[in-house]
């Protein structure tokens, strides 16, 4: 009984080294400063106990506890955190153009001469443009010059405030699995010792050459197997990704990853399954099994296992679950290996709509008294439920300045999923557009992001 677990041991320990991990030196710190609290608690009654040697460090260095997992995707998640705190912390990245400004709608045009209409509407849509312009401008100006020092202080504020509530709680659960690994060790260290002692009385002679025997047979036998055979294992959390903007949200296709690295000398050759056993119902794969594609020998691979799609109908906050497991194949004493994995989830929005302009292609550009207004109205639709902010539609010419747009509709109210929304824009042409090809480009934006972009294009007559 003793070589299969010798040879089981050195396998996982194989399988799990790793140099690229930074969990187990930050394990290894946690440790450390737990060993100074119990020391500096028991300092008074233990005056005689010496201080831990390097080789006792190191030792304390290689204990495992749960609190590696929780390290390594403490780390993916702070990385992540770092990435969205620095698209946050520049104001081009949240700022919104504002609505109409408090006197917008505030114009005086009694002057006109002999308030001639077409003179005062003249006036009235002059001084809009004008006016919203420079409101635009300033309010964009005051946002930018103040955004970054007001962001600064308040992650600075939020960070301090955060670290004071949750640091005791969670150094007291670090501490309290800190303990019970350091007893179970401590436990484990004491046996070890009382047994040596009997088993240098008892087997002195004999049973140190057979145990490195036995051990060296059980190493060689382990060494063996990884140069004849690919042995893959996870290297990192299994992860749901996805190209979307949206994050994992309703209606996104995302793919199921796997950071997996082979300790073996030989290419895998797809003998590695990968197995669903739990999936949530707003989730949906072609497949529940899929193997695991090559991995060279002695390096590492980002794979795409399968496709998963989020259900249109699923709600945005509501957790999402996918876990199964990896079936390996066996060795000398193993006639399988097993891995599992669990990913969880909390759906974002996705604010994705359905858009149906409808406009006159070929307008005419003369009035009686100067130039025509015409209409461009378009109907946005959202395709998923959650949308919590409505959405603001600009219209803009693009390469040429024939265009003058007199009317600009307002953000939209929050729209439900389905619901149709028609919002309308009011533009007059130039005479020396007549016949020329003027593109208007539609944006409709949500929460600052642009969800859908369209160019449409007019041939005044």
């Amino acid at each position: 009984m003793v070589k299969p677990q010798i040879y089981l041991e050195e396998l996982a320990r194989l399988l799990k080294e790793d140099d690229t991990s930074s969990a187990k030196p930050l394990a290894a710190s946690m440790i450390r400063q737990e060993i100074s609290m119990i020391k500096a608690m028991a300092r008074e009654l233990q005056e005689t106990i010496p201080d831990l040697t390097q080789s006792e460090v190191n030792e304390a260095s290689r204990i495992v506890s749960s609190l590696d997992a929780l390290i390594a995707q403490s780390e993916i998640e702070i990385e992540e955190i770092l990435k969205l705190r620095q698209q946050l912390s520049e104001s081009r990245n949240v700022y919104t153009a504002p609505g109409a400004g408090q006197n917008a709608n505030n114009v005086n045009c009694s002057d006109v001469y002999k308030n001639v209409k077409d003179f005062v509407e003249a006036c009235k849509g002059s001084y809009v443009i004008r006016y919203q312009n420079l409101y635009n401008s300033s309010h964009a100006e005051a946002f930018n010059r103040d955004y970054g020092v007001t962001f600064k202080a308040q992650i600075e504020g939020t960070f301090a405030a955060e670290l004071s509530r949750l640091y005791p709680g969670h150094l007291k659960e670090a501490s309290t699995v800190g303990r019970e690994v350091g007893i179970s060790s401590g436990k484990k260290e004491i046996y070890q010792q009382s047994f040596n002692r009997s088993e240098n009385t008892a087997y002195g002679g004999a049973f140190p050459g057979e145990m490195a025997r036995v051990e060296s047979e059980a190493v060689n036998l382990v060494q063996e197997h990884l140069n004849g055979n690919a042995a893959l294992t996870l290297k990192a959390p299994a992860k749901l990704a996805t190209a979307s903007i949206y994050g994992i949200a309703p209606g996104i296709d995302a793919d199921l990853k796997m950071l997996v690295k082979n300790v073996g000398s030989q290419a895998s050759s797809g003998n590695s399954l990968v197995k669903v056993t739990e999936m949530s119902a707003s989730l949906a794969s072609d497949r529940r099994e899929a193997p695991l594609t090559s991995v060279a020998p002695n390096s590492h691979s980002d794979l795409s296992v399968f496709k998963i799609k989020v259900n249109d109908a699923a709600v945005p906050g509501s957790r999402v679950v996918i876990a199964g497991e990896i079936v390996h194949p066996g060795n000398h004493y193993q006639g399988s290996r097993v891995e599992t994995f669990r990913i969880e989830s909390v759906l974002g929005i996705n604010p994705s709509v359905t858009t149906a302009p409808d406009f006159d292609s070929t307008p005419d550009i003369a009035a009686l008294f100067g130039t025509k207004k015409h209409d461009l109205a378009i109907t946005i639709s959202p395709k998923f439920s959650g949308v919590d902010q409505g959405y603001e539609v600009t219209m803009e010419e693009i390469g040429s300045s024939f265009v003058e747009i007199t009317a600009r509709p307002a953000r939209t109210e929050v729209l439900a999923r389905g619901a149709q929304k028609k919002v309308r824009f009011t533009y007059k042409l130039q005479k020396a557009s007549k016949a020329k090809t003027v593109t208007l480009r539609i944006v409709v934006k949500n929460a600052g992001k642009i969800v859908s972009q369209q160019d449409l294009q007019v041939v005044p007559k």
